[in-house]
């Protein structure tokens, strides 16, 4: 009887496998002794081979199989998570971290008669749709403002303070109240945080710049114009108005403190939208340069304040802080009108009012600024 050892044969059977698929080709074998197998053990093992194949292709088979079933449940899953995130509601309050990464989690205030309010420490805002928008016109202000000379940042960000923050109070054309430390190119060294809250003067006179970073700080951002448009929603319009029975700022020598607007509150519950100050948004619009062989001709720069970074093909004129009314430089939206009874604002004040005179870098006494929270 011949004695066949599978590590040992002479010439083995060999099984080759190309393309994730068995082929299998078998070779004569000889026992120790050099002599033919017996034909009934190569039969014998030529089956075990073939089932092993078929066993492969079986197995080859189901992995695709699974294949396809892992993918279809992928599928489904991703179905089911967008139909989950399309059934789940926003939430009610925003959640946010700011420039300091606190966590700033809001909670809902049932006080205000209409709109939803939202309130984090001092600080107010009232929801619009899918975002949130500051109830009152932004107070500006340092950490020691938002700290009560506290420096802790947990309690920077409850805007609860008690030092005097950067506003410009009720005259008519005060002082620029920002330190060198946060300059009107919004480059500052030390931050200044925009809250909305009442009791205070509303901040004024800040560039585009200034107002963008005092959001930011703030973990919050410029309102869009649309944004804004949806927000002053059913504001009443008193046309020339002093404010003083509450009715919107209009026609007076400078604007009122944060929480008297009884009768000038939206739909949402955002006051003094209309009049008191015009407000920043953060739209930008430009006239581009209509000859198309003489683009080079409207070269300039923002000036020695910003640097002198170049403005390139804009035609449009606008009014500039440093060299007044001059052209090529963009315009930024500013909003709803201020308390100067003048064309730009008083008694044309209203929910439709707008302004596209002033480049970013203007600074005016009757700019002002209201802050964002939500995708635009």
């Amino acid at each position: 009887m011949t004695r066949f050892r599978i590590g040992h044969v002479r010439v083995p059977f060999l099984l080759m496998l190309a393309s994730s698929a068995c082929t299998v080709q078998t070779v004569p074998v000889k026992g120790d002794d050099g002599a033919p197998a017996d034909p009934a053990t190569l039969a014998t093992m030529q089956k075990s081979i073939d089932s092993l194949t078929a066993q492969v292709a079986q197995l080859e088979t189901a992995a695709q199989s699974l294949q396809l079933e892992v993918s279809s449940s992928q599928t489904k899953t991703d179905e089911l998570q967008a139909q989950l995130a399309a059934l789940t509601p926003a939430p009610y309050c925003p959640r946010l971290r700011d420039g300091d990464g606190q966590a700033r989690v809001y909670l809902r205030d049932q006080s205000l008669p209409t709109g939803q309010l939202c309130t984090f420490g001092a600080d107010e805002m009232v929801r619009v749709g899918a975002f949130w928008i500051d109830r009152y016109e932004a107070v500006l202000g340092s950490n020691d403002f938002y700290s009560n000379y506290d420096s802790s940042p947990a309690e920077i960000a409850t805007c609860n303070g008690s030092a005097t923050p950067y506003v410009s109070g009720p005259g008519a054309d005060p002082p620029d109240p920002y330190p060198i430390s946060f300059p009107a190119n919004g480059n500052w060294t030390t931050k200044a945080y925009a809250c909305s809250i009442a009791g205070r003067y509303p901040s004024r006179r800040m560039t585009w710049f200034q107002a963008q970073q005092a959001c930011t700080a703030a973990g919050k951002r410029l309102c869009t114009n649309a944004e804004w448009q949806a927000a002053v929603a059913g504001t009443p319009d008193p046309g020339p108005s002093d404010g003083q029975d509450g009715a919107c700022v209009t026609e007076a020598p400078g604007p009122r403190i944060n929480g008297g607007a009884t009768l000038c509150r939206s739909n949402y519950g955002a006051e003094d939208m209309i009049g008191n100050l015009i407000e920043w948004v953060s739209d930008w619009l430009a006239s581009p340069a209509t000859d198309p062989n003489n683009a080079g001709s409207t070269f300039t720069t923002w000036g020695p304040n910003y640097g002198n970074d170049f403005i390139f093909n804009v035609a449009s004129f606008a009014s500039d802080s440093d060299s007044g009314s001059v052209s090529a430089r963009p315009s930024a939206l500013r909003r709803g009108g201020g308390f100067l009874n003048s064309p730009q604002t008083g008694e044309n004040a209203g929910a439709f009012a707008l302004t596209l005179y002033a480049a970013p870098s203007v600074i005016h006494h009757v700019n002002g600024v209201r802050c964002c929270v939500g995708q635009p």
